[in-house]
Parts: structure tokens; sequence; C-alpha cells
């Protein structure tokens, strides 16, 4: 089926909003495999991270019950449970946050992979293709988003114009080193700097509008959430504490993650654009097939006329003529001889 569809070249110079609009085209052509993709790799993750975040928000509503303030001081017990409450719900907070972090890094890595192989590969990925360049790029998959989150991490505390400079390039870095694998991480580092210096601008609007997009997208899953939450504002009741509802409206308030994978895609077709303004890669290729066409097209020409017919038949074609030439000669009249100017016959 997918073979069918015209092949999206991703490899070519577009302005803001052929991304904009080529990355969603990539998503509607590719809709089928890529949301297989991020279900069966992604959607563990995903679990995981409703799980713990579930855990959490449970043990946040025991902390709730503080101790109260006019009850015995010399009441240790209550105070004591408070305290022990805390210590333990801190770390699965902490946990919550790093499992929702490690959901959505690993959406965007599928978003990335996935237009990485389309343009190697063409449509139609596979979820085993995906797994197999995951397993042969794990290291960068970790180490990546790891760098990523300790630079700009750092970046916003110190000022949060340092972070909104360095957004744009980190998130092209993923790409530009599944591009660019034989780059170390510091060549990666130095050719990202240079592929996005003429062109910060263009990057960070576009992260401006995805990234409104992404957000209005995930709204749509946080709706159920907020209109519980407004009920019980509202008429003083208390469901969105309730175990049941909480896995509910956890989970689906989750699957907006999988809407980020728009990011990817659009931050991947930037970078292809970024690359064929800076090499021409694209266009070199396209040249470079036309090339081997018309090649090949020459070598089949000249095989063509220099073919030599087998002797066999070339015997048995020279016969055939000659026996057609007799065939329609005239007789010749009776009485009569030779022809008289004929040389040999006047010599007879």
């Amino acid at each position: 089926m997918y073979d069918s569809m015209p092949q999206i070249d991703l490899c070519r110079q577009r302005d803001f909003g052929a991304v904009v609009s080529g990355a969603f085209e990539l998503l509607r052509q590719e809709f089928k495999p890529l949301m297989r993709a991020l279900l069966l790799i992604a959607g563990p993750f995903v679990l995981l991270s409703i799980i713990v975040s579930i855990a959490a928000q449970l043990s946040i509503g025991e902390m709730a019950f503080e101790p109260d303030v006019n009850a015995d001081p010399n009441d240790l017990l209550m105070e004591f449970a408070y305290w022990t409450t805390a210590v333990v719900t801190m770390p699965v907070v902490l946990l919550s946050a790093f499992f929702s972090t490690l959901a959505y890094w690993v959406v965007l890595w599928i978003g990335y992979l996935y237009a990485h192989l389309y343009v190697e590969k063409g449509s139609g990925i596979s979820v085993e293709d995906i797994t197999g360049a995951m397993f042969a790029n794990v290291g960068m998959l970790v180490f990546v988003p790891i760098f990523i989150s300790i630079v700009l991490t750092i970046a916003f505390m110190c000022c949060t114009i340092p972070g909104l400079y360095l957004l744009p390039i980190m998130l092209l870095l993923p790409i530009l080193k599944l591009d660019r694998h034989d780059l170390d991480f510091s060549g990666a580092l130095s050719a990202v700097f240079n592929i996005i210096k003429d062109n910060w601008w263009f990057s960070f609007g576009l992260i401006i509008i995805m990234g409104i997009l992404a957000y209005v997208l995930n709204l749509i899953f946080q709706l159920p959430l907020f209109l519980v939450a407004l009920m019980d504002g509202i008429n003083g009741s208390d469901l969105s504490s309730d175990p049941v509802y909480l896995s509910v409206l956890t989970t689906i308030s989750s699957l907006g993650t999988f809407c980020f994978v728009v990011i990817a895609l659009a931050f991947a077709v930037h970078y292809y654009n970024l690359r064929e303004r800076r090499d021409a890669t694209g266009l070199m290729n396209r040249i470079d097939d036309i090339n081997d066409d018309e090649g090949d097209d020459a070598a089949s020409s000249d095989a063509f006329f220099r073919a030599e017919p087998n002797p066999d038949q070339a015997d048995a074609g020279g016969q055939d003529e000659q026996d057609d030439t007799n065939r329609f000669r005239p007789p010749s009249e009776p009485g009569r001889g030779t022809d008289d100017s004929d040389p040999d016959s006047q010599k007879s």
C-alpha cells in the first residue's frame, strides 16, 4: 500500500511554511506505521510513567492531611506519620518526573529515527527497522538526551536567554548525529552550530509554532482532567482524588505525550532543508541519478547496435535471399541464348 504513495522529497530547500507542511505531510502519509511504532516502542515507557505518576499523585494526596496545629504537641505519632509520608513521597515524585521525561524522549527519538529512515529507505518503515536502528545507536540515544537536559537546565538556570538560544540547536543535534554518524560528539556539536548559524531565527520560530501545535494537541487529552477538576471546584466533590477516576484521567492525559512527535518530525524536515541549503546533497544525488540513468540508456543502445548476428542465421538468411532472387528472375525466352552483350558469351 505504501509503495503506491508518492515519495516525499525531504532533501530539498524549503521556506518556513513548507517545513511545517512537510512535517504534517510526512505524518499524514506515514500515520499508521508511525503510530504503530509509537504504541509498540514508546507505549511501555508511557505506561510506566502513568503508573508512577498515579502513585505520586496518591502520595501527594496523603501528604495533604497535615497534622493539626491545635493537637497535643506531645502526640508524636501523627507528626511521625506525616514526615514518613513526605520522605516516601519525594522519591516517587522524582521517579514520576524521570519516567515522564524518558517517555517524551523516546517519542522524540522515534520521530527522528523515522524521518532518517524515511530518507534512507523510503515509506513504510517497520517497527523492526526502528528497533534495529535504536539498538545500533543505543549509546547515542542515551548520551544525547542526558547532555541536552544538563545543558538546557544549566542554561535556563543561569539566564533565560542562553536557554532560548541553545534550544533550537539542541533539537537539531539528534537528527544531525543520526545523519552524520561518522562524526564524534564534538564534531557533531561544531556541525550543528555551523548549520544553524544563519538560520537561528528560522529555527526558533519553528520551535514556537510546533510547540504551540503540540501543546494544543496535548490539551485535547488533558481536557477530561481539567473538566473533572473544575467540577470538583464548583460542586465541592472530590472525584479527582478517587483512585479509579485518577487512574483513568491520568491515563487519558498521558496519551498526549505522543503528540510531541510532530516536533521531532518538523526539526528532521528542517535539518534536511538546512543541509540542502549548505551542501546541496539532495540536488547532487538527483544529478547523479540522472547521469546513471543516461549512462544505462547509452550502454543499452550501444549494446543493441553492436550486437553481432549469429553466423548460422547469417548464412541461412543469405541463402534465403539468394533463393528469393532466383525465384523472381524472369526465365530466358525460347530460342534465345545468352545475352550478346555478355563478354563470356561472345568468347564462346
